[in-house]
Order: structure tokens, then sequence, then C-alpha cells
């Protein structure tokens, strides 16, 4: 998330155009107590956080859900994307199948394609599935129509390939969302 973040906020053409026609919502670490307490999806009070999305029991999510809605309201933003970093044992990308979400309808297929032909050598995997479970992608797709993505990094991955992919990564999607959103 970092660097897919930094190259953002990066001052260049790309990063500069993107932000005068795109609003940015960054939230970092919902669950500060995975890293500060050893938990591995738990917050202290024993609740996997990346499965409260439709039920909003634990206080993280349900400000998170609140601030985002009241973000788009007040500003009467469309949201088009959600992304939610996560790590994991390998890199991954959790997608919505073609019965959720139509790929002619998006851009995160097109992504996956820019991404395969950006990292020739890498396996870019993605799982792509429906809409039920109570995770982040499924509430910004029943919330507000948007297509969303689990990006994985893996626990093993290098690095400095970790920052590269996500610079590129990050500059490859707001190519897509200028091209498909802006006149």
């Amino acid at each position: 998330m970092q660097s897919f973040v930094q190259e953002i906020l990066a001052s260049n053409s790309l990063s500069d155009t993107f932000r005068e026609k795109f609003a940015i919502i960054i939230l970092p670490m919902l669950n500060p107590d995975r890293l500060d307490n050893g938990h591995w999806q738990y917050n202290l009070g024993g609740v996997d956080l990346n499965r409260d999305w439709q039920f909003y029991n634990q206080p993280e999510i349900n400000e998170f859900q609140t601030y985002i809605q009241n973000v788009v309201k007040e500003n009467n933003l469309q949201l088009k994307l959600g992304l939610d970093f996560h790590s994991t044992r390998h890199d991954l990308l959790y997608t919505f199948n073609e019965e959720t979400y139509p790929s002619e309808e998006g851009i995160v297929k097109d992504w996956i394609i820019v991404l395969r032909k950006a990292f020739p050598n890498d396996t870019i995997r993605e799982e792509a599935g429906g809409s039920d479970a109570p995770v982040s992608k499924n509430w910004f797709l029943k919330e507000f129509d948007a297509e969303s993505v689990t990006y994985e990094v893996g626990d093993d991955t290098a690095r400095p390939y970790i920052k590269k992919k996500g610079q590129v990564s990050a500059q490859l999607i707001m190519d897509l969302l200028l091209k498909k959103h802006t006149p």
C-alpha cells in the first residue's frame, strides 16, 4: 500500500492529473491490534475484522463504513474503485467473477491485463468470486456499486519487488481510470 499511495501522491504529470480529476480517500491500518499484539486477522476483541463488513459489530469497521459514506455523500462523489491492501502467503488479487461484475462495465479486468504485461515474469494471480462474503470488496460493490479488489502481498515477496509492483500498479490504475472516466 505504501508504494502504491506514494505513487498516487507523487509530483509527476500522471499523478498530478489523476488527483485533479479524482478524490482519493486513504485509510491505513484498520487493525493495529494485529501487528502490535501478534494477532493474524483479529482485533483485541477476538473478531476477524476482514469478515465484519456486513455486520459492523466492531467499532473499526463501523467507523470506516460511516466515514466513507459521509465523505461520498457530503462531497457528492461517485465511488469508482475500492482497494483493500493485505498481506498473506502469496501475491494475489481477489476480484469479482463475471456473474457478479461483468468486465465490460469496469476496469479491474483491464488492470490485470496490463499488470501481466508490465510484469511478464510474474504470475499475476487472480481469484474471482461472488459477492456474498462479508468482506470489504463486497461492501464497496453493495454500498456504491463500485468495483473493488483485495490486493494481497506475499509475506515472503522481496520488498524491493513489492515496492516496484505497488508503484507500477498505481500508475496503471490511474491511467485506466483517467481513460475510462474523464472526457
